[in-house]
């Protein structure tokens, strides 16, 4: 990609964005996942830049499910 092409592509990305969440910090990704909520929700945001945004969540809360996933086991409570 030319630095002409590159320059094109940051212009039209949010200033918030952070591509670089950890995706084993489940924390950071929920994070991120209310902060593009509260975008969506309260900016008045470009056609492209909602759908940027939705993707990335979508993305995000699939990885949260999956890190989550604990099948078919039950929650025990254990004494301390």
């Amino acid at each position: 990609m030319s630095n002409d092409e590159t320059d094109a592509v940051d212009a039209g990305a949010a200033p918030d964005d952070n591509p670089d969440v950890d995706p084993g910090d489940i924390e950071a990704r929920v994070d991120r996942v209310e902060t593009i909520i509260e975008r969506l929700e309260t900016e008045d945001l470009s056609l492209a830049d909602a759908t940027r945004l939705r993707a990335e969540a979508e993305q995000l809360l699939a990885e949260l499910d999956s890190s989550l996933d604990l099948g078919e086991g039950s929650v025990v409570e254990r004494d301390t």
